[in-house]
């Protein structure tokens, strides 16, 4: 099965309850068989692979006024 987790706080980001979560569950479900990916927002476009779990990056844009329009057609 494909399972995509979108976490702004995956490891080694500064992270919280769902970064933990998604850094807990990710890697098992990976392991289990899966194709896991997390997406995440981040200062630069990029993919790494972390313990099975792909994790991708993309760019945030930082515009005024219209960065939330420009990231969420990234997404």
């Amino acid at each position: 099965m494909k399972i995509g987790f979108f976490c702004n706080e995956y490891p080694p980001r500064p992270h919280g309850g769902i970064g933990t979560f998604v850094h807990a569950l990710g890697p098992a479900l990976a392991q289990a068989g899966h194709a896991v990916t997390v997406v995440e927002w981040g200062e630069r476009a990029g993919e790494r692979q972390c313990a099975g779990v792909r994790v991708v990056t993309l760019a945030q844009s930082t515009t005024r006024h219209i960065a939330w329009l420009i990231n969420r057609l990234r997404l």
